[in-house]
């Protein structure tokens, strides 16, 4: 594992920022196709039940972090080492996340991107 934890941090900036685009590239598509699964009915309290919702959420935050990290610095970094990782499967990209709701008194005020850890033991 730490032979290729250290690929995560020799990869070359040309082929990171190569890798970085395809990824975008593939997760727009996978925004638009998965918007197209989800209800037109949907609310509030049934939001981040539907997986179809959630998935779209966790690729637009992914997308979102990922046109931040303008230098590769962290973030990008990290989604090439998890896409590598999967195989380069981006439905397997996304299931590496998920989001996590935060209510006050019930009402739904934001929602956060965590990464899912491996259980071990």
């Amino acid at each position: 594992m730490s032979e290729e934890i250290g690929k995560f941090f020799d990869v070359e900036e040309e082929e990171l920022n190569s890798r970085i685009l395809f990824i975008v590239n593939l997760l727009e598509k996978y925004i638009e196709e998965t918007r197209s699964k989800i209800p037109e009915d949907l609310d509030g309290d049934i939001l981040f039940e539907n997986k179809d919702f959630v998935n779209w959420n966790i690729a637009n935050l992914i997308l979102l972090n990922s046109k931040k990290d303008i230098n590769n610095s962290a973030f990008n970094r990290l989604v090439y080492f998890m896409f590598e990782q999967t195989g380069g499967n981006i439905d397997d990209l996304i299931s590496q996340y998920n989001i996590q709701p935060k209510y006050d008194n019930g009402i739904l005020v934001g929602y956060s991107l965590i990464i899912l850890e491996e259980q071990t033991g």
